[in-house]
């Protein structure tokens, strides 16, 4: 009896402590300690080394985050601080985000800000650095495993300190145009970064090959290399990465490669390749990934057919293939562009145009419900040796760019397209067709948002066609139009210089295209091309963030 009443008041006791412990934990927790008072003068000397300057951040929401580093009042807490992030337990510093904060000066070897040695997450994004180099010192922050300095304005060469800083998972460094990554090589920087899961190096100049030592980062989940002037041929082991879901590449001529044999295992999200030397087939394998929502192969040398595997793509959004080499028919998986490019539900960006097609791309929608369709944002089928303009783009209408150049569509413009999107395309590229009318169209056209309109090369007849207000450029060359050029041409407040030439027009330029240097009625020197559109449509895929 004695012995069980014994283990009874043991148990009590036991519980008591216990629920103690609890109590006196989230007491103790619930107090946030002060601030060192060492680190927040190394805070106040950061925050006196610069000047604040609304045009050091090109964010338009930017802001001074420092202006709250005071200690006027009851301020002097730096862990409360704006951009200041301490740790619950020691009031250590752990992270500062000064993004976007106006800062305006240099960053030397000697900066306060390399005495903070606790800091795990540094983020000095969209600031003004004027040209300073990265110092050394850096690597005083052993701790750190966030850094972005992205498009801060600093330049030379990248410091080999940075290789000590083997906590490091996320490395942003992109678009510091004067930044350079040369002795010590991209892989003597990378070797210790064992833990890296994000590296963005976009825009910082690296001239030499890619270092297959990046094949060896099992971590890395975003690869972001776009426009480094890398060169020799693209480790084909990076993209067998097991966590990799971001591959971007864009904008190396110099930077071949071929693709693998993907896996289902591939967690791929987004391959943007473009403008690159990559050559060789699309591997039927590509369908194998299964989370891709982005695609983007413009401008590099790929042949052969389209695999039909690509229509297994479900998340696919986004599918640049334009300016390559492909041939024959385009695969009926995705819709044949009959019916099974509507089976990719998710699909908003298609552009298919400039490949070799041999059989003309024919929208047969006879047993497609138009309705239904999902609704696209951006379709380019130039050069698809097209015979009529696509029946579906009737129930469209959120259409932003549409691009149907250099086909075989004869005859007229048929009626419905005039309300196609009407509040929504930004582009319209008719050019280089074999069309004779635009029908009854309306003296003025219905596009509210039309920025280039390009007609060029047709067989169009009649009354110039007037685009909106918004309108950027305007190309109508090389067709039969007649009549005097409507004075409703200079409510276009935003014209870029017009081409007006090789048609049959009378009368007297209307004042405002006086502006115009070396415009005529007989003979405007062109502007329009291929690449131009190309360039402009490049611009808005980066605006809208699709890379």
């Amino acid at each position: 009896m004695a012995s069980s009443l014994y283990r009874l008041k043991f148990v009590y006791l036991l519980s008591f402590l216990s629920t103690f412990h609890h109590i006196a934990t989230r007491s103790f927790s619930s107090v946030q300690p002060l601030c060192h008072g060492h680190e927040r003068s190394y805070l106040l000397q950061f925050k006196e080394s610069f000047v604040i300057n609304k045009t050091a951040s090109i964010d338009p929401s930017a802001y001074p985050k420092v202006a709250s580093w005071t200690l006027e009042g009851n301020n002097s807490d730096c862990c409360l601080w704006d951009g200041v992030q301490c740790d619950e337990f020691t009031g250590h510093v752990i992270g500062l985000d000064l993004h976007c904060s106006c800062l305006y000066g240099s960053i030397n070897s000697s900066s306060s800000l390399f005495n903070l040695v606790h800091l795990q997450r540094l983020n000095l994004a969209y600031n003004h650095f004027n040209y300073s180099q990265i110092p050394s010192t850096v690597s005083n922050l052993s701790k750190l495993t966030y850094l972005s300095l992205s498009n801060s304005v600093f330049s030379s060469q990248i410091p080999l300190e940075f290789s000590q800083l083997s906590q490091m998972s996320s490395l942003d460094l992109s678009f510091n145009h004067d930044l350079e990554i040369k002795k010590p090589s991209l892989g003597r920087l990378v070797e210790n970064l064992t833990l890296l899961e994000e590296l963005d190096l976009s825009g910082v100049s690296i001239i030499s090959i890619v270092p297959n030592i990046l094949a060896n980062l099992s971590s890395l989940t975003s690869l972001r290399l776009s426009d480094c002037q890398l060169n020799g041929e693209f480790p084909i082991g990076i993209f067998k990465l097991p966590n990799l879901r971001v591959l971007d590449l864009l904008h190396k001529k110099g930077l071949t490669g071929y693709l693998p044999d993907f896996q289902r295992s591939s967690p791929l999200e987004k391959m943007v390749l473009a403008n690159t030397s990559f050559s060789g087939k699309l591997p039927a394998s590509i369908g194998n990934l299964v989370s891709l929502t982005v695609i983007e192969m413009w401008r590099c040398n790929f042949s052969w057919f389209i695999p039909s595997s690509l229509g297994n793509l479900t998340n696919l959004n986004f599918l640049d293939l334009s300016l390559n080499t492909f041939k024959g028919h385009i695969p009926s998986s995705l819709g044949q562009i009959p019916n099974s490019i509507f089976n990719l539900e998710n699909l908003e960006f298609l552009d298919l145009s400039t490949n070799n097609y041999t059989a003309k791309v024919e929208f047969d929608n006879e047993t497609s419900d138009n309705t239904t369709l999902q609704k696209f944002e951006n379709l380019g089928f130039g050069r698809c040796n097209l015979s009529k303009f696509p029946d579906f783009l009737v129930n469209q209408d959120e259409l932003r760019w549409l691009v149907l150049d250099t086909n075989k569509i004869h005859g007229q413009v048929p009626e419905w397209f005039w309300n196609v999107s009407k509040e929504n395309l930004e582009v319209i590229d008719l050019s280089c067709n074999f069309l004779t009318s635009l029908g009854q169209h309306p003296i003025l056209l219905p596009w509210t948002h039309l920025a280039i309109l390009a007609l060029t090369s047709n067989k169009l007849q009649g009354s110039l066609p007037i685009p909106s207000f918004s309108t950027l450029q305007y190309h109508v060359s090389n067709n039969s139009f007649t009549g005097k050029i409507p004075e409703l041409i200079c409510n276009m407040g935003s014209l870029q210089v017009p081409d007006l030439s090789i048609n049959n027009l009378s009368g007297s330029l209307p004042q405002c295209l006086h502006n115009f240097v070396g415009v005529t009625i007989g003979q405007v020197v062109s502007a329009r091309n291929h690449d131009l559109l190309m360039k402009t449509f490049g611009m808005r895929k980066l605006q809208r963030g699709l890379i």
